[in-house]
């Protein structure tokens, strides 16, 4: 067998490939490749990074788990946690956030929202009335 050297590729190439060598028989169009193989990959790594943070924060004793009739673990904020988790939001993005201009003076976290508004009690956390509704009991999705 003749040995070739290593051929460099751009990371959604190796995507592709990957895709290909599991789903052998596997053929699509450029949309179909783009929406459905890439993005099944990008699910299944995301919901592995979402897994480890879960249970980081649940360690944390930040979020509650709990098993939903569906079996499935259901996971939500402690609420008596809710300033700790503020206040550590608002240390950590001004340390990340020291050298830029305006951003640690506004209350501004890595949560994507202001902490100063939500400590004053003129808002809740997740923003805006528009990006505040609730989601149906079951998830996004309703109860499965």
């Amino acid at each position: 067998m003749i040995s070739r050297p290593p051929i460099r590729l751009r990371p959604v190439a190796h995507q592709i490939l990957g895709y290909l060598l599991t789903h052998g028989d596997a053929q699509d169009t450029v949309e179909g490749i783009a929406e459905w193989w890439l993005l099944e990959q990008q699910v299944r790594h995301m919901v592995s990074e979402v897994k480890e943070a879960l249970a980081e924060l649940a360690a944390q004793k930040l979020i509650i788990a709990r098993q939903g009739s569906d079996g499935r673990i259901h996971y939500r904020v402690d609420q008596t946690m809710q300033l700790a988790i503020l206040t550590q939001a608002n240390l950590a993005s001004r340390d990340e956030n020291a050298s830029a201009a305006g951003a640690s003076e506004a209350g501004e976290t890595g949560l994507g929202f202001d902490t100063g508004r939500i400590l004053a009690g003129s808002e809740k956390p997740g923003g805006s009335d528009e990006s505040a509704r609730q989601r149906p009991a079951g998830g996004e999705h309703g109860p499965r």
